[in-house]
């Protein structure tokens, strides 16, 4: 019985794994050296509104997405989790609960959502988009209910505000960095955390495959309503979902891709993977201020053209050693081209200004098409081989 979820989880018997992985990290690396001169060329807002997200929300819900697809799973209710942690820990808090206990209790209601999902994907076999589609959407539906307006927000003596020092600044700015740091900190606490998980988890020779799905959808509700929760923490307020979006900001699953989440195979690739994501984050949240800006409905269709292309990369490096010398005048121009194209169009961010970008991204786009369709002529050549080579080398009685 076809599974999505067992043809979405990285093969652990790809040849030449690390091969193939350094080639990922690699595209990663020189992706993130051509976007860092980006930051420079904006104000200091922009490079703290962009460097930023590495400490942000965005980066656990997006290790929860990338654990999730480490197993095939793609869960769509990390969205609706992470409202799910902020709202609950709001109102316990509000109905006078220690903040303590309701920053905990925000979190285990994301491990609930994700429990439920990860029995329904893993032992009764259900698509895990699917279910994460309706179990979102019945959480989002239960929260517009449950809690009207738009913010929930909790009492200022609840939050975190260290004390002023006497004289010196506004209370806007004294309040606002502290605040920011204590977030990061939370935010790189939690993810310490998961990472110290994930290598006694690779350690294991073994490991159930069911139990497997139902540990990351659980591990991805849990550390996407932390993120909710320290939204919480940072603002004071958590929103609340007012219209019927499921999916919401598509840089986390792109995140997710980027850093290896579909292609780091083998063991222990996962601990790379999640390793690799702050850049996969960082280079998200560049692409989505500075990238093509192609939207639909809402939703930045950039952020999966970026996942897209590095995906077809790194397919592409990943032939040109799983074949070997063979068929190198086609898999090296294939991987090249994609990979090149990928840095071009990256690249384009550097630039101020958008009319500036628009030739480096149709230039990028065009040299990455090249390549990918190299790699799609090499894949089918066997169908179209021969009528090509009567082409190219008649028969004899032909030239004669």
């Amino acid at each position: 019985m076809f599974r999505l979820e067992d043809k979405l989880a990285p093969r652990s018997d790809a040849a030449a794994p690390w091969a193939r992985d350094l080639a990922g990290v690699g595209l990663l690396i020189l992706m993130a050296l051509v976007l860092v001169p980006a930051l420079r060329t904006d104000s200091e807002r922009y490079l703290v509104d962009v460097a930023g997200q590495l400490g942000s929300i965005y980066l656990l819900v997006s290790l929860g997405f990338l654990l999730a697809l480490r197993c095939g799973a793609i869960d769509l209710s990390v969205w609706a989790a992470s409202f799910l942690g902020g709202l609950v820990a709001a109102r316990l808090i509000n109905g006078g609960a220690p903040a303590a206990w309701a920053l905990a209790a925000g979190t285990g209601a994301g491990m609930l959502l994700g429990a439920i999902n990860g029995l329904l994907v893993a032992y009764g076999r259900l698509p895990s988009v699917l279910v994460t589609l309706v179990t979102a959407g019945v959480t989002i539906s239960v929260l517009s209910a449950a809690f009207p307006g738009r913010l929930v927000s909790v009492p200022e003596e609840e939050q975190p505000q260290p004390p002023a020092p006497p004289g010196r600044g506004s209370p806007i700015q004294v309040v606002s960095l502290p605040l920011i740091v204590t977030r990061m900190l939370l935010v790189a606490g939690a993810y310490t955390v998961a990472m110290v998980v994930l290598l006694v988890v690779s350690r294991r020779t073994t490991w159930d495959r069911r139990a497997s799905l139902l540990v990351a959808l659980c591990a991805s509700g849990t550390l996407s309503a932390a993120g909710g929760v320290f939204w919480l923490i940072d603002h004071g307020n958590t929103p609340v979902p007012t219209d019927f979006r499921i999916v919401d900001d598509l840089r986390i699953p792109a995140a997710a891709v980027v850093a290896g989440g579909l292609f780091l195979a083998g063991r222990g690739r996962g601990l790379l993977s999640a390793a690799c994501l702050p850049a996969g984050v960082f280079l998200a949240s560049i692409w989505r201020v500075r990238g093509w800006r192609v939207t639909l409905g809402g939703y930045d269709l950039d952020m999966l053209l970026l996942a897209g292309m590095v995906l077809v990369a790194h397919r592409a490096a990943g032939a040109v050693i799983a074949s070997g010398g063979r068929d190198r005048c086609w898999t090296i121009p294939g991987a090249v081209l994609t990979a090149l194209g990928v840095l071009v169009m990256v690249g384009s961010a550097r630039a101020i200004h958008y009319h500036s970008r628009r030739p480096l991204l149709w230039a990028g786009l065009s040299i990455w098409a090249a390549g990918a369709l190299v790699m799609l002529l090499w894949r089918t050549k066997g169908r179209w081989g021969p009528l090509v080579a009567r082409i190219v080398r008649p028969t004899g009685r032909d030239a004669g």
